[in-house]
């Protein structure tokens, strides 16, 4: 994997984060969204967890374990669990803007919590994402949703809170790291699948095949790739291009979803955009080789 560029690896990330969205409005016909919010997350963290036992990865710590759970509530009941309920509600192009607005929300809160700078340049964006939020939500037509923004805006938040935390933690075995939090994540929302009522799944070639792609396209492959863009101290620049998930899931919602595309909700998304690229445009010029030695002596590229 080490052999391929960063460039490749990041327009490769984008692609499985953006076309994630719709595949997710896809597979809500067939399952409920914590069914479908389960199979997504349980099935990777088999899968990483198989891969780390294969790799003879360090076993998980009893902090690692503590982080893990942390993570999970954030990184996944929040963020999953709300980006899965606001695809119920809106398209998928309107849900990856507003889930996206997670950069512009750690720039918030890494100043209160991690005492981080905040340059006019950064403050103009997030002034600008809020404008966008304002009117992606004038712009959608009928089919907007208070809810489903709602539940969307709360994914964004649970990731930035959950970016932050990573952020103020080491880990020492990222891939056992990422296992664990999808484990547990899984366990969580199969265990509200069984207590809470549904509507019975439908399982057709079509449901089969999107979700194995949410799994280990969307969800354990993005993450996997991720890991090694961090391995190579590329993630503040992969950042910078991100706002292309939200782009290529508004080009899938207009073509597959027969998504509404107004001049206003057109300004929304460029604002959005605008605002992302001008709180994270500024690659930080630390040592890229700092973070290194600690995910590579995961076993993770070996």
């Amino acid at each position: 994997m080490a052999k391929f560029p960063t460039w490749l690896i990041s327009v490769v990330i984008i692609l499985l984060w953006g076309t994630t969205f719709p595949a997710l409005k896809l597979q809500l016909h067939y399952v409920s969204p914590f069914v479908l919010a389960s199979w997504r997350v349980l099935p990777a963290g088999i899968a990483l967890a198989i891969w780390a036992l294969i790799r003879k990865h360090p076993r998980p710590s009893h902090s690692l374990w503590i982080q893990a759970a942390v993570s999970a509530i954030l990184n996944v009941v929040l963020l999953y669990g709300g980006q899965i309920a606001a695809s119920a509600y809106l398209n998928p192009g309107l849900t990856a803007a507003l889930l996206y607005l997670q950069p512009v929300l750690v720039t918030l809160f890494a100043r209160i919590w991690l005492h981080e700078s905040l340059s006019i340049r950064k403050i103009v964006g997030v002034v600008v994402g809020i404008l966008g939020v304002s009117l992606l939500a004038l712009g959608s037509g009928n089919r907007i949703s208070l809810l489903g923004i709602g539940f969307a805006v709360s994914a964004a938040i649970g990731w930035a809170l959950g970016t932050v935390y990573l952020k103020e933690h080491n880990h020492d075995s990222p891939t056992w790291f990422v296992a664990l939090q999808f484990l547990l994540g899984g366990v969580f929302f199969t265990f509200v699948s069984l207590i809470t009522p549904s509507s019975p799944s439908h399982w057709t070639l079509v449901s089969v095949v999107s979700l194995l792609y949410i799994i280990f396209g969307g969800t354990a492959g993005a993450w996997m790739l991720w890991i090694v863009l961090l391995s190579r101290g590329e993630a503040s620049r992969v950042s910078t291009y991100l706002f292309g998930v939200p782009a290529v899931a508004t080009l899938l919602g207009v073509i597959g979803f027969r998504e509404s595309f107004t001049i206003r909700f057109l300004m929304g998304f460029i604002a959005i955009s605008a605002s992302i690229l001008l709180v994270n445009s500024k690659i930080s010029r630390n040592d890229p080789t700092k973070n290194d030695h600690r995910l590579e002596s995961d076993g993770l590229f070996r």
